[in-house]
């Protein structure tokens, strides 16, 4: 610390005021061993530890891919300043189709910086946001379609909406129960890890059950 104090005064600085100020902006000092020389002491920079962005994004930019931009304000400080100047800095994340909750990207020392501590990394981490309309599972998407018991006891065809923005006609072979289930291949999202090859929409039913017995009039 005597090298960082000669520094200081060298260049008429407050040397406690200085280190009060360090101290209470969460810069942390540490890893200081003594040299031979009994009258120096040796000083090793140590990284500060990273700070986590989470970004969140519209299932249809997971499905097509996206550029976003995150923005990031850091204090440079100067030892010759007693106020550091706040620097903006813009960093790009391209999210890739398919890419999965948690992906993380990470941009080298863009943290607070000063003359004691190595910069942090800014660590971005992204999160699918949620859907209206689709719960994601991987790279499979799972529909709720909400259908009348009239139109279950029908078997009526069922209309169902794709990510991309068409739709398909679901013509069930019998009557639709709580359980019926249907598959619709590569109607889901990217699998990044498989070549871009998409997932699957699974489609489940939600019947609409009165709350009277059938051939009875409703009670008022």
């Amino acid at each position: 610390m005597g090298i960082i104090r000669a520094v200081a005064e060298s260049n008429n600085i407050n040397f406690v005021k200085y280190m009060n100020k360090c101290y209470s902006d969460e810069i942390y000092i540490n890893n200081i061993s003594s040299l031979n020389n009994e009258h120096s002491l040796e000083w090793k920079r140590v990284k500060d530890p990273d700070f986590i962005r989470i970004i969140t994004v519209a299932l249809e930019d997971i499905f097509h891919g996206k550029v976003c931009d995150v923005i990031v304000q850091r204090k440079i400080r100067d030892i010759n300043k007693q106020i550091p100047e706040i620097e903006e800095a813009t960093y790009q994340v391209i999210i890739e189709p398919g890419y999965v909750d948690g992906k993380t990207f990470r941009f080298i020392e863009a943290g607070h910086k000063d003359p004691v501590n190595i910069p942090a990394d800014l660590v971005v981490t992204i999160r699918t946001e949620p859907h209206r309309l689709y719960e994601r599972s991987g790279s499979n998407l799972i529909y709720i379609a909400k259908i009348s018991l009239q139109h279950a006891l029908d078997g009526l065809p069922v209309q169902i909406p794709l990510i991309d923005g068409r739709t398909e006609e679901f013509y069930p072979n019998d009557i639709i129960n709580p359980h019926t289930e249907f598959i619709i291949d590569q109607a889901g999202l990217p699998d990044p890890t498989n070549n871009g090859i998409r997932g699957r929409l699974i489609v489940k039913f939600d019947i609409d059950f009165p709350d009277y017995k059938l051939g009875r009039e409703p009670v008022e």
